[in-house]
């Protein structure tokens, strides 16, 4: 079984990711965070937040097995 970490976006963040989905299983292969991001399409403007463990981390943060990594929504002005 291949190694796989779990990304959750909360917020309207998920309006952009495939499929509206808010929740994804992905290959813990090495890649960072934000490259995984890219690769769903997803632009680096919207990496403001990423939280794994409940603790803030850079987008070039590599996930491990088992780990969930939250991509919070930057906050709007209005």
């Amino acid at each position: 079984m291949a190694q796989e970490f779990t990304l959750r976006i909360a917020g309207h963040v998920a309006e952009f990711a495939p499929q509206g989905q808010a929740e994804f299983r992905l290959p813990a292969d090495g890649r960072p965070v934000a490259q995984a991001l890219r690769d769903m399409g997803l632009k680096k403007e919207m990496l403001q937040v990423l939280l794994v463990g409940g603790k803030r981390v850079a987008p070039d943060y590599i996930p491990a097995e088992g780990d969930v990594v939250i991509l919070v929504a930057p906050a709007g002005g209005g």
